[in-house]
């Protein structure tokens, strides 16, 4: 068989080869020296590099937090003090729930927020500030639904109280509801006072006592003294510290209700004033007794003040006939016997200025004069006690008439003409503050020249309003009424003189005198009205033209 031939090397020993390696090689062949230094500079910049690294990254982490965080804590705030959402905004039971809905809210928002950050170490640390404020947020609400609790059990006990007590004083006759409201007055004090750890027993009396002292007043302002009395001897001693109050009062009304009684017993029995009077003075109560007198007094008064007046009405009825007949009406005999001699002797005098062709004498003094009390608080006693039919034959009858019919109405007290006294005093007023501006006595002497110039003054006023309010149909203002009278102050110039022009008030003048009113003697609103007017019309406008315009506008108002 073959045989492979086999390959045997010999190893010898032999010699380095003659290229050598110095002993003395460099320190940086082996990686020292400034190799060494080379890598450890990489080494330093490395390190820096990594360490600014990680600052910027610190930075960014910081920022994206307190970012999150501000949008947190602008989530709570509008959470909280929304001016229309906020939940310490809401009162009362509209505050109950919040505890249940606000931080859950909040949590919500703040997941959002923490989820839309970059890395674990910035959702921490918004995390834990989170927990803070949703803290902060439970807390605060916990504080202000309990104070809104307390509020609103408050005021819900209190309208149920007052509820309560209004259902008893408005059944104060019905004995069964007043105790039935009672009661359930008392019970929900007492439970308010339970819910809220505080004695309400003191308050229970006092409410108690209050409903029992107003359903007294309630029959006291009735008239039904008796049934108070009745019903403070039931209750009196649930009345506490308002006993003596209350007794006081009853006693007081108890006697007025007495002599009432009395006073309605003796009118009854005699229709004459001193026998009346003497039944009266016999009652033993001394209180009593005085108030019966007076009352006595006061029915015969009155009786014989509405006498006065039912003869008044009836002789201002037969004087509008005898104006319309003019002087032709006979006086009723069936009157005859019903009215008092001096109204028959003013009808007398009236029927005989008629049939002799005589008028009233006009006084314009005397209208104003009446109507002035009239409309004086201090003076209305007077005016409504005044005999005015003794003024038949000094004024005409439509202002007679006007003065009799305002004081049958302050007799009744029926208010009816508050308004048309009201009017009067403030006509009077700016009547009064023109007059005085022009240094004119509002109150001058009878006879003195201001005397005639104030009188007709005011009569002269009271016919424009009149028609005022009858072009217009509504009653002039204020500035109506000082229009009105500034312009019967205007001073018209009679004569032109070198050393002065002659003049005189506008209402001063006679039927036979004329003159011009100057343009600076023309008021100024009445300049600036004419002026307005011209410039209108398109016309020239001087000083001229106005007092040309004023002039023929005033005469055509004297006409």
């Amino acid at each position: 068989m073959p045989v492979v031939p086999r390959y045997e090397q010999q190893v010898q020993q032999s010699g380095l080869p003659s290229v050598r390696v110095r002993e003395s090689a460099p320190v940086e062949a082996f990686g020292g020296g400034q190799a060494a230094a080379g890598i450890a500079a990489i080494g330093d910049l490395a390190m820096k590099a990594n360490s600014l690294i990680m600052q910027e990254k610190q930075k960014a982490d910081d920022i994206a937090a307190f970012d999150s965080i501000t949008r947190l804590k602008e989530k709570k705030m509008d959470l909280l003090v929304n001016e229309k959402t906020g939940a310490l905004n809401q009162k009362g039971k509209n505050a109950f729930g919040l505890p249940d809905t606000v931080p859950q809210e909040f949590d919500k928002y703040g997941q959002e927020v923490i989820d839309g950050l970059g890395n674990d170490q910035q959702r921490e640390l918004v995390r834990r500030h989170l927990a803070n404020e949703h803290a902060d947020i439970n807390d605060k609400l916990q504080v202000h639904v309990a104070r809104e609790r307390e509020s609103y059990d408050k005021q819900v006990t209190t309208d149920g109280v007052k509820t309560l007590q209004n259902e008893a004083l408005l059944n104060y006759q019905d004995e069964r509801v007043v105790k039935s409201n009672l009661g359930l007055m008392q019970a929900a004090i007492m439970k308010a006072g339970e819910r809220n750890g505080v004695p309400v027993e003191a308050a229970v009396q006092e409410e108690t006592a209050r409903v029992h002292e107003s359903i007294i007043d309630r029959h006291l302002a009735h008239g039904n003294d008796l049934a108070a009395k009745a019903y403070f001897e039931k209750n009196k001693t649930q009345l506490g510290a308002r006993l003596e109050d209350v007794e006081k009062v009853l006693e007081a009304e108890g006697s007025r209700g007495e002599s009432q009684r009395q006073t309605a017993l003796i009118v009854n029995q005699t229709g004459d004033l001193g026998h009346a009077l003497e039944l009266a003075r016999n009652i033993e109560n001394p209180n009593i007794q005085d108030m019966t007198v007076s009352r006595v007094k006061e029915h015969f008064g009155a009786k014989k003040a509405a006498i006065e007046e039912r003869s008044e009405n009836q002789l201002n009825g037969v004087l509008k006939q005898l104006e319309l007949s003019k002087g032709r009406y006979e006086f009723p005999s069936k009157m005859l016997g019903t009215m008092k001699t001096e109204h028959i002797k003013a009808f007398e005098l009236r029927k005989k200025q008629l049939m002799s062709g005589e008028d009233a004498a006009p006084n314009g003094m005397d209208f104003y004069d009446l109507r002035t009390r009239a409309a004086t608080p201090e003076l209305q006693d007077g005016f409504k006690n005044e005999y005015l039919l003794k003024y038949a034959a000094k004024m005409p009858p439509s202002e007679l008439s006007k003065l009799i019919e305002i004081q049958a109405d302050l007799r009744k007290g029926s208010g009816k003409s508050d308004k048309i006294l009201g009017q009067f005093r403030t006509q009077n007023e700016t009547i009064n503050s023109v007059l005085t501006a022009h240094k004119i006595d509002v109150s001058p002497k009878p006879g003195s020249a201001d005397s005639t110039l104030v009188e007709k003054m005011r009569t002269q006023v009271e016919l424009d309003s009149v028609q005022f309010a009858s072009d217009t149909g509504k009653a002039p203002t204020n500035a109506d009424i000082q229009k009105m009278a500034e312009r019967y102050l205007v001073k018209v110039t009679l004569k032109e003189h070198w050393y002065g022009d002659e003049k005189a008030p506008r209402l001063l003048l006679r039927l036979n005198q004329s003159g011009t009113i100057k343009f600076g003697d023309i008021p100024s609103g009445d300049r600036d009205e004419v002026e307005a007017a011209l410039r209108l019309e398109r016309a020239p406008v001087s000083p001229e033209a106005i007092e040309k315009r004023y002039n023929l506008y005033m005469n055509r108002k004297r006409k």
